[in-house]
């Protein structure tokens, strides 16, 4: 998200910034995703479209667990089967959300 909002706003990568643009660009960070969007009146969670790359997401552990990564100890073949593959990058989205969510509704951080 940093990179892509760096580039919408400077067509440059996040590193590339200058030092307080990117501690603006991590507060956005931090408000979007500490931002408990769920709506207890429909029992729905809201992703934005900023959130919601589910399926780049997805292709990035099928490469992990099918090709492996030596820096994370991973053998190539760790999983194949692209239904539990997919399973996988679900529980890993679903579990970010549920453990960066502040789930006090009170909690409504200030938008940079």
């Amino acid at each position: 998200m940093l990179n892509d909002w760096a580039h919408q706003e400077s067509a440059t990568n996040y590193k590339a910034l200058p030092s307080e643009r990117q501690a603006a660009l991590r507060d956005r960070l931090t408000s979007t995703i500490r931002t408990n969007t769920y709506d207890a009146a429909t029992s729905r969670v809201t992703i934005s479209a900023e959130r919601a790359a589910f399926a780049a997401n997805a292709e990035y552990y099928d490469d992990v667990f099918r090709n492996g990564r030596d820096e994370y100890a991973i053998p190539p073949g760790t999983l194949t089967d692209p239904t539990r593959a997919r399973q996988l990058a679900a529980f890993f989205s679903w579990s970010a959300w549920a453990a960066s969510a502040n789930l006090d509704p009170a909690y409504a951080p200030a938008r940079v």
